[in-house]
């Protein structure tokens, strides 16, 4: 729905995806939300540990499906987007544990990088 660019602790330049149906625009139109979501997810990681993280995209697969997730954006594993159902992420209990798990994945991934394993 929203794809922002990240710099620093701040997420920027907001892209709007076109065609959504009705019952979507509420959610892409609901920036303050997407500001909690994002401010939230820079309380509880310090930038210095999500520094690759570059893109932060808010969409939704509907009620109950998957909350956030991480994809790659190049083959050097430098630039990351962390994802993030704004439908699902009425839960704190829900959403820190799915923050954390996210970034466990990205953990993983540069620590395979710098031992080039």
């Amino acid at each position: 729905m929203v794809t922002y660019q990240i710099e620093g602790d701040q997420i920027t330049s907001p892209k709007l995806a076109s065609k959504l149906s009705s019952d979507l625009l509420p959610y892409q139109a609901d920036s303050p939300a997407q500001q909690r979501i994002w401010d939230y997810f820079a309380k509880i990681l310090p930038s210095d540990q999500r520094s690759e993280i570059k893109t932060f995209v808010i969409g939704t697969d509907g009620v109950g499906g998957v909350l956030a997730s991480i994809s790659l954006l190049n083959a050097d594993l430098s630039s990351w987007q962390l994802n993030v159902d704004i439908v699902d992420s009425v839960d704190p209990t829900n959403m820190t544990y799915t923050l954390l798990h996210e970034f466990g994945h990205l953990l993983t991934w540069i620590a395979r990088k710098k031992l080039q394993i």
